[in-house]
C-alpha cells in the first residue's frame, strides 16, 4: 500500500475517532455528556427576531458585535429576567440541558467554573454574546459578552450561593447570526440530593440531536483542546 494511502487512511480515522472542539464544551465542573456524533456544538437555535425584536426593522445579521449590542439593548427593554428566563419561555431549544445528561456522575463545585475551545480562545471569538451560570435556582454569574469578555474561558462563582445546590447549569448564547445558537450544560453536583432541571421540559436535547439511551449512551470523555443576557442586575 503507498504511503500516500496510509497517511489518507489515518487522517479520516483520526476524524472519526477524536472527538471534535469545534465550538467548545464545559470543562470544570465536568458533564456527562451524551454520545452525539459532536458535543461542542450548540443544542438549539431560536429565530432572534421573533423573541426580540429590535427597533426601526433592525434585523441581527450585522456582525457579532453590533448583534451582541443590539441583543443586550433590546433585553434590558423586554419582559425577561435573565438569559435562562428567556431560553425557558421560548421553548427551551436542545432540551432543559442540552447535550448533557443531569443524571450524570455527581462532581465537586469548583470555584472557578471554566469553558474551552481551544487553549488559545476559550471562547469562539465570532460567537459573542452572553452566558449564565446558575446553582439550582440561583445565578451565581452572568457576562454581557463572554467570548470578547472572558479570555480564560474562566467564571468565578460565590461558593456560599451554592450550598445544598443539587445542580450546576450553564447558558450561552451565540450571536453571530439571525439564528441565534444555544449551549447548554447541567451538572449534578456532589453533596446534593440529585439533579434539579433548569425547566419542567426534558434534560435530552430534544433537536438537532438523537435521544439516546440514557444506559448506554453517556460518557464524561472530554475532547482534547488543540495545543491542551445581560442580566438586570449582573453578577461576576
Amino acid at each position: 500500500m503507498h504511503l500516500t494511502t496510509l497517511l489518507s487512511t489515518a487522517a479520516i480515522l483520526a476524524s472519526v475517532l477524536t472527538p471534535t472542539a469545534g465550538h467548545g464544551y464545559l470543562v470544570d465542573p465536568k458533564p456527562t455528556y451524551y454520545k452525539v456524533p459532536d458535543y461542542t456544538t450548540f443544542a438549539g437555535k431560536l429565530d432572534g427576531i421573533t423573541i426580540l425584536p429590535l427597533p426601526n426593522h433592525g434585523k441581527y445579521n450585522q456582525g457579532p458585535r453590533k448583534n451582541t449590542n443590539n441583543f443586550n439593548a433590546a433585553f434590558k427593554a423586554s419582559k425577561y429576567t435573565s438569559l435562562r428566563d428567556l431560553v425557558q419561555k421560548n421553548g427551551d431549544p436542545g432540551g432543559a440541558c442540552g447535550l448533557t445528561d443531569p443524571n450524570g456522575d455527581a462532581q465537586p463545585l469548583p470555584g472557578v467554573v471554566k469553558w474551552a475551545h481551544f487553549k488559545s480562545e476559550p471562547f469562539r471569538a465570532t460567537h459573542e454574546g452572553p452566558c449564565e451560570v446558575w446553582c439550582d435556582n440561583t445565578r451565581v454569574f452572568q457576562n454581557d459578552n463572554c467570548a470578547a469578555n472572558l479570555l480564560t474561558g474562566e467564571m468565578p462563582i460565590d461558593k456560599t450561593k451554592c450550598e445544598g445546590a443539587k445542580q450546576l447549569y450553564f447558558v450561552w448564547v451565540a450571536l453571530q447570526s439571525p439564528n441565534w445558537q444555544f449551549y447548554k450544560a447541567c451538572v449534578k453536583l456532589q453533596g446534593g440530593g440529585g439533579p434539579t432541571p433548569p425547566s419542567p421540559s426534558s434534560g435530552k436535547p430534544t433537536s438537532l440531536m438523537p435521544s439516546p439511551s440514557p444506559s448506554t449512551n453517556k460518557t464524561t470523555v472530554q475532547p482534547s483542546p488543540h495545543p491542551s443576557p445581560s442580566s438586570k442586575n449582573p453578577t461576576t
